[in-house]
């Protein structure tokens, strides 16, 4: 692959994983299904394969991580703006 072709390409996956329509990425959200799905195809594409349990997915407790760092959730973040 020539430089260009590399760099359009990744271009492409920055461009689909910036995307508006992914709303962010919002963990529980479509747009961050999306985004999962997607990085996984990609790496599926290039013969990576799971390494945790032959699973792509870690599970953990989003909302006790944000309350323990202090971190708004989204609620409370499109409140503040």
């Amino acid at each position: 692959m020539s430089p260009d072709e590399r760099l359009s390409n990744l271009k492409h996956h920055c461009e689909f994983l910036a995307n508006p329509k992914l709303n962010g990425r919002v963990p529980g959200h479509e747009g961050n299904r999306l985004a999962r799905n997607y990085i996984r195809q990609q790496f599926e594409a290039i013969g990576l394969t799971p390494f945790f349990d032959q699973n792509w997915y870690r599970e953990y407790p989003a909302q006790a991580v944000a309350k323990q760092l202090r971190v708004p959730t989204w609620a409370e973040r499109s409140e503040l703006v």
